[in-house]
């Protein structure tokens, strides 16, 4: 009968990936004032992981479902901070790519095969507190 519902579908697309160059914000035209002047959001990271080597590594970052954060702000060469816990010391990152929430980095000095090497990110506009991970060198 016309008041009796038999059946509802559903149906909705689901974005395997936090590509966070798709975000987008209304205008203050749109909204009539400015999200900038009452808060800065940020994108949670909960996960970080990596690898090691002499010459580079890889680290990958997952949102609170488990799903891969790219496109980080600018330069992911200073946004993901690499450091030698064996030796204390920063390591200079030289270069870098992004495949679908995984960075591969590049280094020329500052890690050695069996050193410790500890990750973490310090991009404006995502929330990495208390988040870092530490790999062995192979």
């Amino acid at each position: 009968t016309p008041t009796t519902v038999e059946a509802v579908q559903f149906s909705f697309d689901i974005d395997m990936s936090v590509d966070t160059k798709l975000f987008r914000i209304a205008s203050f035209e749109e909204l009539g004032y400015s999200l900038a002047d009452i808060c800065e959001p940020l994108i949670p990271i909960d996960t970080i992981s990596g690898t090691a080597t002499a010459t580079g590594g890889t680290v990958t970052l997952m949102d609170e479902r488990g799903l891969p954060i790219s496109g980080l702000n600018s330069s992911v060469t200073t946004e993901i901070v690499v450091y030698n816990k064996t030796t204390a010391s920063a390591v200079t990152v030289t270069g870098s790519t992004e495949s679908n929430g995984v960075y591969s980095l590049t280094w020329s000095t500052g890690v050695t095969a069996g050193n410790s090497v500890r990750y973490s990110v310090s991009a404006t506009g995502f929330d990495s507190y208390n988040k870092t991970v530490t790999v062995t060198a192979s």
